[in-house]
């Protein structure tokens, strides 16, 4: 698969990367930077309220130990009143507010490329913020080369990449109920929540946020660890700002907030 990827890079010649920090952005951007060369390409980061902080560590960890050259841009996709009403086409608005000033990033320092983490397991048509990214011609080299999220994390370890097996990431506002207007506390609550969690060792889960409650979806095989350390998760979620703490016995579910939440 790498060898694919690596002609397919070689196609574009120079190229500018839309790099999150997520294992699909991070095989991206360290397989153009060895195809391609530094000088012919451009890892943009953008920083904003959405950003799980998983992602932002990440960034910072390739900076300092791999010599990443990252270029930060700031974002503030709650200054936009598509995004900020938290209604069904959120996604698109920001996504496609993003793009547009990635792309005008990218043009401004020679690049005409600009490329993204996209692979066979994104389903273009459930993704309105995937629209948006066709709709300002970024390409998409893994899915071009015919990955999918397997074949990335197989790539990524075999290229040392330490964050081959970290767990997928989304925008916190998926962690709030469509049609409930996003604020900057609430994305921070759920924010510092999910880091307390990821610090006690839990993976592959989400802090729902309805108002003062959070709800919590673990992975079912995570429960009976859970309410082992009942105490200590309620201290963790409800130090965030949370006042009550509940457990979803469904399970995490991918996209819950997007059939309504409770």
């Amino acid at each position: 698969m790498l060898k694919a990827l690596s002609q397919c890079l070689q196609r574009y010649g120079r190229l500018a990367v839309a790099y999150s920090g997520g294992v699909d952005s991070t095989l991206l951007a360290a397989a153009a930077l060895q195809v391609l060369g530094r000088e012919n390409v451009l890892l943009l980061h953008v920083q904003s309220v959405l950003l799980p902080p998983s992602d932002g560590n990440s960034v910072e960890n390739w900076m300092q130990t791999d010599d990443f050259p990252v270029e930060m841009v700031p974002f503030d996709p709650l200054a936009l009143a598509g995004v900020q009403e938290n209604g069904p086409l959120r996604c698109y608005y920001c996504k496609s507010a993003m793009m547009q000033m990635l792309t005008a990033r990218a043009r401004a320092r020679g690049f005409t490329v600009l490329a993204d983490g996209t692979n066979l397991d994104d389903r273009i048509e459930d993704r309105p913020g995937m629209r948006a990214a066709e709709e300002w011609r970024v390409v998409h080299p893994l899915r071009e080369c015919g990955m999918d999220k397997a074949a990335i994390r197989a790539a990524a370890r075999e290229f040392g990449l330490s964050n081959w097996e970290a767990p997928a990431s989304a925008c916190l506002a998926s962690r709030i109920p469509t049609g409930t207007p996003l604020t900057r506390e609430a994305l921070l609550r759920v924010a510092v929540a999910e880091r307390a969690l990821a610090e006690m060792g839990f993976h592959g889960f989400r802090v729902r946020c309805l108002g003062e409650t959070a709800l919590l979806e673990f992975v079912p095989t995570d429960f009976a660890g859970v309410l082992a350390r009942r105490e200590a998760v309620w201290a963790a979620v409800s130090a965030a700002g949370f006042k009550r703490v509940a457990l979803d016995l469904a399970g995490f579910r991918s996209g819950s907030m997007n059939r309504g939440g409770l």
